[in-house]
């Protein structure tokens, strides 16, 4: 009986830390880095039809989420550099269709 308690003691963890590393593993899909390129670019794309002189451009911290099978979600951030003064911080959304490749509902959102 104490064979099986210890036993069962020394898998559990083990079990729990390979079941986790599965899940993170699962929630990154091929498409991701394509999501985040696109909509990166949709996002400077959009920054730069609106902030004439729009210099660096550089989005950061880009979130993904999985809304559909054929639909991946992009949020992040950004500083734009337009050589007044210290850069705007911007925020931006964007989805991804992984089966087309192409962007929709591109929002940026331009800080003061």
């Amino acid at each position: 009986m104490r064979t099986h308690v210890l036993l069962l003691v020394v898998l559990l963890p083990v079990t729990a830390m390979a079941q986790s590393a599965f899940m993170n593993a699962q929630d990154k899909r091929p498409t991701d880095d394509s999501a985040i390129r696109s909509c990166n670019n949709a996002a400077e794309m959009e920054l730069r039809s609106h902030a004439m002189g729009a210099g660096n451009v550089d989005a950061v911290d880009p979130q993904v989420s999985h809304a559909s099978e054929s639909r991946t979600d992009v949020s992040g951030k950004g500083r734009l550099n337009d050589g007044v003064g210290p850069g705007r911080d911007f925020t931006y959304r964007c989805s991804y269709d992984t089966v087309r490749g192409t962007t929709s509902g591109v929002m940026v959102n331009l800080g003061q």
